[in-house]
């Protein structure tokens, strides 16, 4: 195989890789890094070097990317890769950058928005019950199984900075849209058809970051680059929320005495994580979804709703 040092001497390819040196002045990754990766890539793959050859201002915009999202494309790391793709059946093939669900969550344990986070798909055979948005399901089940049957949908927890936890579950029916929604998938190629177990953990990541306390623009710039450059599924399809329920007006003020001291101590301690985590959204969500009598369900948005710093507060803290 040639050596790197020649291809660094006489391949044209390595001039569309340099030509992005710049870009990575603003990139937490090191160029010199980054380029032995795309290199070895491109001699190690004669497909992915033949279409860089046909096409090499994609493995340009390619390696702009790279530096926007701040993945490296280290082969031990698996975060993120050059690949060749196709969105359409029509059109030539490409270098795009494809990013993995590992590096998806890298970037929220990065930008600090999460300290950790695994993703896992539920099967027909395993024992999953469901505990909120809040708290880790029980799912149990052989990792070495088999014969778990067919996935029925997923879920990804993640681990708050604050302490606690995020849990975002999504159905298969969901994971057959983003699917379906793919113009390689309709064509009957691309990662859907050969990697679909990948792409639905990866789907399920994109959708729990929305839950996520912190959001930041990485993570945004990966989605997008993934649901439209490299044609994953659609980027504007978002899993519908529960229904808030119709709540009648409510003007006098709700007695603590009117509810059970238990619920009133579920109730308590949600409201506390939800400061603790600044999660209030997530909070508000998990009550919707758990409490069905609408007049406890009054008072505990309204308990939430108090544990609010107000705008002045907020301001305050932002120091404007």
């Amino acid at each position: 195989m040639t050596s790197l040092t020649s291809v660094h001497d006489n391949d044209p390819l390595y001039e569309f890789i340099v030509a992005t040196k710049q870009q990575f002045s603003n990139s937490p990754l090191s160029f010199d890094n980054e380029r032995v990766f795309a290199m070895n890539a491109l001699l190690n793959n004669a497909y992915l070097y033949e279409v860089a050859s046909k096409n090499p201002l994609s493995l340009q915009m390619a390696m702009h990317n790279v530096s926007s999202i701040g993945l490296s494309l280290d082969p031990a790391l698996k975060l993120a890769y050059l690949v060749p793709r196709r969105t359409k059946s029509t059109e030539d093939p490409k270098v795009v950058v494809d990013i993995s669900y590992r590096g998806l969550i890298s970037i929220g344990v990065e930008t600090g928005s999460i300290l950790a986070a695994a993703v896992e798909l539920v099967h027909e055979k395993d024992v999953f019950q469901w505990k909120g948005k809040l708290s880790p399901p029980v799912h149990d089940f052989s990792p070495f199984d088999s014969n778990r049957g067919g996935a029925i949908g997923g879920y990804c927890i993640a681990s708050l900075p604050q302490g606690g936890h995020i849990v975002d579950a999504v159905s298969l029916e969901y994971l057959d849209k983003v699917r379906d929604g793919s113009e390689a998938f309709k064509k009957n190629f691309g990662p859907w058809m050969n990697w679909e177990s990948e792409m639905q953990l990866k789907t399920i990541v994109k959708h729990a970051f929305k839950w996520w306390p912190t959001q930041n623009p990485r993570m945004g710039q990966a989605i997008h680059l993934l649901n439209t450059d490299n044609g994953e599924g659609l980027a504007e399809l978002v899993q519908p929320a529960l229904p808030a329920p119709e709540l009648e007006p409510v003007n006098q003020i709700l007695s603590d005495q009117e509810f059970p001291a238990d619920f009133r101590k579920r109730v308590n301690d949600w409201v506390k994580r939800a400061i603790n985590t600044n999660a209030f959204e997530t909070c508000k969500a998990h009550m919707q979804e758990r409490i069905k009598d609408k007049r406890q369900l009054i008072y505990a948005l309204a308990e939430l709703d108090k544990a609010k710093p107000d705008q002045t507060q907020i301001d305050a803290a932002s120091g404007t």
